[in-house]
């Protein structure tokens, strides 16, 4: 985004950068949650993991291509598949702020953090699936 309001630089450039640079980004969010997830913890949970994958991300795709439809009359599957690429944004922002918390120290205990960011990692696959 930033590179398109400096001027497009990058129009000329193939699009297998682009693509490599997508899987890059979210490869290094994946890898960064993985690496900070304690895996005790995510066992210890269990099915909440699972929950809060699965449906935060299909609850929110099915939203988004709700609103798609009705404010800019879309096909549904052409908005459903706007919903699930907005679905898979979300766990980028979430992961970062849960690393700032765990830090901090806040819900360690718990194993909170873990979870989270488990249920980030996952809700990636679920959106990009």
């Amino acid at each position: 985004i930033a590179l398109k309001n400096l001027g497009d630089p990058v129009r000329g450039l193939p699009d297998s950068w682009a693509a490599g640079i997508r899987a890059f980004g979210l490869m290094n969010i994946l890898m960064r949650g993985g690496l900070e997830m304690d895996l005790g913890a995510v066992r210890r949970i269990g099915m909440a993991v699972v929950r809060l994958t699965v449906l935060p991300g299909v609850t929110e795709a099915l939203c988004a291509a709700g609103l798609a439809v009705w404010a800019f009359n879309m096909d549904f599957f052409l908005a459903l598949a706007f919903g699930f690429i907005l679905a898979a944004v979300s766990p980028a922002v979430v992961v970062g702020g849960m690393f700032d918390l765990q830090s901090r120290g806040y819900g360690v205990c718990q194993g909170i953090p873990s979870l989270v960011i488990a249920a980030a990692g996952f809700d990636d696959v679920v959106a990009i699936s």
